[in-house]
């Protein structure tokens, strides 16, 4: 049986909104991941995005939600 282990380096707080930006909060946050490494910050956009999707809520209401909670990184 193949055990891995998935980490995710997280990008900087700026980078990382740039990317659910690009790519939308889905599929930014929609993969296997066992530990996230990096940013305090990052980590929870990270995981306050993952728990928006997980509700079901939509791209765009996500990156308002993260744009009004962490305005300085979603200029």
């Amino acid at each position: 049986m193949n055990m891995s282990f998935n980490k995710y380096f997280i990008p900087e707080p700026i980078d990382l909104a740039k990317l659910f930006i690009a790519n939308g909060a889905a599929s930014v946050v929609n993969r296997k991941i066992d530990a996230i490494i990096g940013n305090s910050t990052s980590i929870q956009m990270f995981d306050r995005a993952s728990s928006l999707v997980q509700e079901g809520k939509s791209d765009e209401t996500v990156l308002k939600d993260l744009s009004d909670k962490f305005p300085i990184y979603f200029k």
